[in-house]
């Protein structure tokens, strides 16, 4: 777990590190000939291979490892529950999706209006971005959190059964085991159902403000795509918000790839087999193919943007090293990557030249207190600045070194590439803990508040940046001058479209 020195008024700033600059290396023993006598050996120097490149077992016990330091987290990955007041908010009506359409008539249809507004008026002042964040006590987010609770207690119940029963014969044990992944397949339904493909978009022509986005007037030729990828636990009710909050943030619209949910215990397993085991599911392809549909020239799209939450982040760094093995530099420059709460334990962008990468720009966003980046963007992001001023026995035990040799646990380097804000906050759901603290939206949900361009005073793009275990060029400067993405807020470009990589 790293150790954070994040104040109240700073954000943690961490950097990419050249390795060409600061080769990992270290000495290994060559014996030089068959003939040569018995221990006449000659030492060569070599560079340490990549961390996610060691064996399944050892990224297995390095993840429990970690979990368990991590572990005090977990309790705070839905903090907080809701924020505090905020008066003369004026958000959408809710929908009447919930109520079957032959009640909506008449008296009906008047009295669950009626009732709806005035549960509004004493909700939504709590929640930033309304009903899409998580937590807002909506039909649809109540339900979400019915079906999840059950999956926690029987996943659990399950797995917790398993040795008890590994005595029983083995056909009874394999039906045990396979109606239980039925049954809760047929929960999950529940939360998947509702998309085509594995794929949503954003319901931005419902919206009346849309009409004025630039991304959407045919005479600005407007020529991106962006791209999400949801993290775990997320039924297709929360990526339709997610992507609609997005979408209100960015005044673009939003295709969502969906990374179905198993339940929040059989998604962290999943997550495992993907970061130990290089495993690449579906919708890791299905993200895949719809990032290299927009990069084709044929297309004619000036920037392809993704953006990736908590698993999707892993699944992202799958997706990267796919894309770095089967594209030119000149294509991948047009793709930027935004993270939030990123899973993965590594994320590849070789430096092409000073200060130039294959990848147009990645950025990562992770929260002190969210149990997802600790145990991963922020842990690996440490061990990069660490291992790029390493300290005396790289501030490990002296016995530890020795402990390795013993059970040959080979060395390894780090490599994760962007710009990561460390926040000191907690929380880990992406509308509600991420987008609701740095692009607060204004009182009818139709942009982000600001000021030519400015961040709200003391919000977190409004904070100056430190080093975090590292160097940091900008150290001192405002979060919202070092930040690509906060150029992108309301339907705004960057002001230069090659911005180079930091």
């Amino acid at each position: 777990m790293a150790a954070s020195t994040t104040s109240a008024h700073f954000v943690n700033v961490y950097q990419s590190v050249d390795k060409t600059k600061r080769p990992v290396t270290t000495s290994l023993a060559v014996a030089n000939s068959a003939a040569s006598p018995s221990g006449v050996t000659e030492e060569i120097k070599a560079t340490l291979p990549e961390y996610y490149t060691a064996p399944p077992w050892r990224l297995l016990w390095d993840d429990l490892v970690l979990f368990i330091r991590c572990i005090g987290f977990i309790p705070f990955v839905i903090s907080p529950l809701w924020y505090p007041r905020r008066d003369g908010v004026r958000y959408p009506k809710l929908d009447k999706s919930w109520v079957p359409k032959w009640l909506l008539k008449g008296p009906i249809d008047t009295a669950i209006s009626a009732i709806q507004t005035r549960y509004q008026g004493l909700i939504d002042p709590f929640y930033p971005s309304g009903e899409m964040d998580e937590l807002y006590p909506s039909v649809g987010n109540l339900w979400c959190l019915f079906i999840h609770g059950i999956l926690i207690v029987t996943q659990l119940a399950f797995l917790v059964s398993l040795p008890f029963l590994a005595t029983l014969p083995f056909q009874l044990f394999v039906l045990y085991i396979g109606g239980f992944i039925f049954v809760n397949y047929l929960f999950c339904l529940q939360l998947n159902a509702g998309t085509e493909n594995n794929l949503l978009k954003s319901q931005h022509a419902l919206w009346p403000e849309s009409a004025n986005w630039k991304s959407l007037d045919p005479n600005e030729k407007y020529s991106e795509e962006w791209i999400f990828l949801n993290g775990v636990s997320v039924g297709s009710h929360w990526l339709q918000g997610n992507i609609n909050r997005l979408s209100r943030t960015f005044q673009r619209p939003i295709t969502g790839v969906h990374n179905r949910t198993s339940g929040i215990i059989f998604d962290l397993i999943q997550c495992l087999l993907e970061r130990c085991f290089y495993f690449g599911t579906s919708d890791t392809r299905t993200c895949y193919a719809l990032i290299t549909a927009a990069l084709d020239p044929a297309q004619k799209k000036d920037k392809t943007v993704l953006i990736l939450h908590s698993q999707g982040g892993l699944e992202g760094s799958i997706i990267l090293d796919w894309l770095l093995s089967n594209y030119r530099r000149e294509t991948l420059h047009k793709l930027e990557i935004y993270t939030f709460g990123n899973a993965a334990n590594h994320f590849n962008d070789p430096e092409t030249s000073l200060n130039e990468h294959v990848i147009g720009h990645i950025e990562h966003y992770g929260n002190t207190g969210d149990f997802v980046s600790q145990w991963g963007v922020i842990h690996f992001k440490s061990l990069v600045a660490e291992q790029s001023n390493p300290l005396p026995m790289d501030g490990r035990h002296p016995f530890l070194p020795i402990v390795d040799d013993i059970i040959r646990l080979d060395k390894r380097q780090n490599t994760f590439a962007g710009l990561l804000f460390e926040n000191n906050v907690f929380g880990h759901l992406l509308n509600q803990h991420y987008l609701d603290r740095l692009f607060p939206l204004n009182e009818t949900l139709t942009g982000v508040v600001e000021s030519k361009g400015r961040p709200v005073v003391e919000s977190f793009m409004d904070k100056r940046m430190k080093a975090g275990n590292g160097r940091c060029d900008a150290e001192g400067d405002k979060v919202c001058r070092k930040s690509r993405l906060w150029e992108y807020i309301n339907g705004k470009k960057p002001k230069e479209y090659d911005l180079q990589q930091s």
